[in-house]
């Protein structure tokens, strides 16, 4: 991808709950910043490469936010929709759900900084003591097989285990999505089949705990 994302707060006038200070994670090519503080973010994963020595940024290209304004709103909405309901064809009525009006549901936007442009997302809501379930992952087609996945699931695990305390992610997974989950540490507690728009998918579990 030979880029830097960027995990930021709320870019809005409206209340952030992500620290103001800038954190920065990076695949296997990137490179480092002008700031970390690994007590505000730290993720073990070999496949992530953080760099607490160099001190120089290459190719601003990603941020990923919280989503709390209209307008972040409307454009993580855009990305949702043009993958579940046009490509996937998921009923439009179905995509907008009770957890999207929990106001303790958190919704993570990747944008492409250079233009604004909305290119993945995913949020998390409460499951159940210390446990969430994270839901509604989607990358824009020119995204794909770049690790914007990979980034966006570390960044929801990362904000989810500091400010809720959540130690363990379930999920329900696109049957031919698992080889993702489990590259990047889930596992199948469930192996029955079962159909949600049609799609069959898998309970799966990450335990962090």
């Amino acid at each position: 991808m030979g880029a830097e994302v960027t995990f930021l707060g709320s870019r809005g006038g409206g209340i952030s709950i992500l620290r103001s200070v800038v954190q920065r994670i990076y695949a296997s090519r990137f490179s480092v910043i002008e700031k970390y503080d690994p007590s505000l973010f730290s993720v073990e994963d070999p496949d992530l490469k953080i760099n607490k020595e160099k001190m120089t940024t290459i190719e601003p290209d990603v941020e990923i936010i919280r989503v709390m304004s209209d307008e972040d709103r409307e454009k993580y909405y855009k990305v949702r929709f043009e993958i579940f309901v046009n490509e996937q064809k998921c009923s439009p009525d179905g995509e907008i759900d009770e957890h999207d009006n929990d106001p303790a549901t958190i919704h993570l936007l990747a944008l492409e900084r250079s233009a604004s442009q909305p290119i993945g997302t995913v949020r998390i809501h409460s499951y159940s003591f210390n446990s969430g379930k994270i839901g509604r992952l989607a990358v824009t087609q020119p995204f794909r097989g770049k690790g914007m996945g990979k980034l966006l699931m570390t960044a929801v695990e990362a904000y989810a285990k500091k400010e809720m305390g959540i130690e363990k992610f379930f999920l329900h997974a696109q049957e031919d999505k698992m080889g993702f989950y489990e590259r990047n540490g889930y596992k199948v507690i469930d192996w029955n089949i079962f159909y949600e728009e049609g799609i069959p998918h898998l309970k799966m579990l990450k335990d962090s705990s």
